[in-house]
Order: structure tokens, then C-alpha cells, then sequence
């Protein structure tokens, strides 16, 4: 694939709004690899919830793209006014599994083979030297 590169109109939305939409810009390859670390991480800490107690069901039908959001619409309103340990103390950098705690050694989603092809995409390198 070529490399892609913003002209002044990418730029310019960049500049306002702080981002921009390149369609189709990363090859296929590195867009399946990363849904694919998704959805294995979204299934895993959906099962663990709902083993727990906080989330009252898993959504295993609905699509990936919204699995995640109606699991945590559910624990947020299990939970009434208290905010499910699980949303208050965790991000995608963060530890994550059975048994993980902070500082306790993974999996660490961020590190993941994919987000690291993506990353270093000639792809998203030239998009990003172009607006920068």
C-alpha cells in the first residue's frame, strides 16, 4: 500500500478539531489484527465480570463494535451510584486478567504484537510526520 499522506484540508481539520479521518487508509492485515486483540481482551473481561458478579449479562450475541459499552451500561446501573472497581481503576495500558493487579507483570494489552505493527505502519508514520 502507499505511503498516505495529509494535504491541506487533512491539515487544517487536524489543526481545528484535533484529528482527521484517513478512510481506508491501513491495509486489512493490521485492521483484522487488532480487532482480533479486541475482541479476545473485550470476551475476557467480559467472562471475568460477569464470573464476578458485575455485570449482569455477557452480550454474546451483540457485534464486538458493542459488546463493550452494553456490558458496562449494565454494571453501571447494577451498581446505582457507585462507580464498579473495574471502570474506576483500569485503562488499555493498565493489567489486565484473573489475578492481575498493578505492577503484577500483564497481559498488557499495549504491548500487544498488533498495536505495535500498527504503530510503526508506514502507513500511520506517514500520516502522522505529514500533520506534524
Amino acid at each position: 500500500m502507499a505511503a498516505v499522506h495529509a494535504g491541506a484540508e487533512e491539515r487544517r481539520e487536524f489543526s481545528e478539531a484535533g484529528y482527521c479521518i484517513f478512510r481506508g487508509a491501513l491495509p486489512l492485515r493490521i485492521v483484522d489484527a487488532l480487532r482480533e486483540l479486541l475482541e479476545q481482551h473485550v470476551e475476557a473481561r467480559v467472562a471475568e465480570l460477569v464470573e464476578a458478579g458485575v455485570a449482569p449479562q455477557p452480550h454474546w450475541a451483540a457485534p464486538l463494535e458493542q459488546r463493550w459499552g452494553r456490558v458496562v451500561r449494565d454494571s453501571l446501573r447494577a451498581a446505582g451510584a457507585k462507580l464498579p472497581e473495574f471502570l474506576a481503576h483500569t485503562h488499555w495500558g493498565a493489567p489486565t486478567g484473573r489475578g492481575n493487579a498493578r505492577d503484577t507483570g500483564g497481559p498488557y494489552p499495549l504491548l500487544a504484537r498488533a498495536i505495535h505493527e500498527l504503530y510503526t505502519s508506514d502507513e500511520l508514520v506517514s500520516i502522522a510526520a505529514s500533520l506534524l
